[in-house]
């Protein structure tokens, strides 16, 4: 049972505007086929924050650059969510677009994103903020020069008040990756959740297996640090750090008809955060992996990310 006790969250890092193009199937060469077209509110955390935002016992803020001309769109339906935008700043000179084309006949999707004249969140635009107010902060892996000076700030936080028992995660993408592992090192010290994503470990870690990959990133890490591995159909992975980490694993909880995955990856982080934040008992990996993992499915047998907490039975 979650408590019922209020816990602030505050996610960090990319709100957009997504165009979802449905197609009955992926067109050919001069195919001229119908498609449902409809803009919404995207960007990876963005969508974490709308899963979190959907726990009654959770008070969530965003923290992102809104781009100028579109923080109109962007901040109603932040509202709408009752996510808090006090975090956000408007930023100039932004022209960004991720179109989504989605294709029903055979379950997969095409992403085209245009990143614009990307005036990306500064560190300067975080040291405003009152971190202290916060239990959780999670971070989108992006602008890893800037994020630097944020996790910093963190961890100065955290010498300066050994009381305040904020938790932080961060998930990291093969398309949002510097070079090598060891330039972001000092940014993962500061996290107790890590999340990567397969591909990065597979093809950025060159892992043979994402178990290997799992074990050998938390064999770097501390005990008190947990690494998971989302795995799509085949559910999750994760372990503590430590230098004898032990695997621990989640099957897929699959709908019954698959309709839409797209941000079911920002579902499963929003799990693995209230998991480990709320769970009974708190910061238990296999409990919140399955509750995750749960979520997850249960979002990708619906269209878009309405009320999948309360349809869920994870509140």
């Amino acid at each position: 049972m979650a408590s019922s006790a209020q816990h602030k969250v505050l996610c960090v890092g990319l709100t957009c505007i997504d165009i979802i193009c449905a197609l009955p199937h992926y067109p050919k060469e001069d195919d001229d086929i119908p498609a449902a077209i409809s803009r919404h509110r995207g960007g990876n955390v963005s969508n974490t924050a709308t899963v979190l935002a959907q726990f009654p016992s959770l008070d969530v803020d965003i923290c992102s650059a809104i781009p100028r001309g579109v923080e109109e769109f962007l901040h109603r339906d932040l509202d709408r969510c009752g996510i808090g935008r006090g975090r956000c700043v408007t930023k100039d000179s932004m022209d960004q677009g991720c179109v989504c084309v989605c294709i029903v006949a055979d379950d997969s999707r095409t992403i085209m994103f245009d990143a614009g004249d990307l005036d990306d969140l500064k560190a300067t635009d975080f040291e405003a903020i009152p971190l202290r107010a916060y239990d959780w902060v999670h971070f989108e892996g992006r602008n890893w020069k800037e994020l630097k000076h944020m996790a910093t700030r963190i961890t100065r936080g955290r010498m300066e008040d050994p009381t305040w028992e904020v938790k932080v995660s961060l998930e990291i993408e093969k398309s949002k990756m510097p070079e090598s592992f060891v330039d972001i090192r000092e940014i993962v010290d500061v996290v107790d959740l890590l999340l990567l994503e397969k591909e990065y470990v597979l093809e950025v870690l060159g892992y043979a297996a994402l178990d290997d990959g799992c074990l050998g990133v938390a064999n770097g890490m501390r005990p008190d640090q947990l690494v998971v591995c989302p795995w799509g159909r085949r559910g999750a992975i994760g372990s503590y750090g430590g230098a004898r980490p032990r695997l621990v694993v989640s099957p897929a909880y699959p709908p019954a008809r698959l309709v839409d995955t797209l941000g079911a990856g920002d579902t499963f982080c929003a799990g693995m955060v209230r998991g480990l934040l709320e769970g009974d008992p708190v910061w238990d990996l296999a409990l919140s992996m399955d509750s995750a993992c749960r979520l997850a499915g249960f979002k990708c047998g619906v269209s878009g990310f309405q009320d999948i907490v309360r349809g869920s039975n994870t509140i």
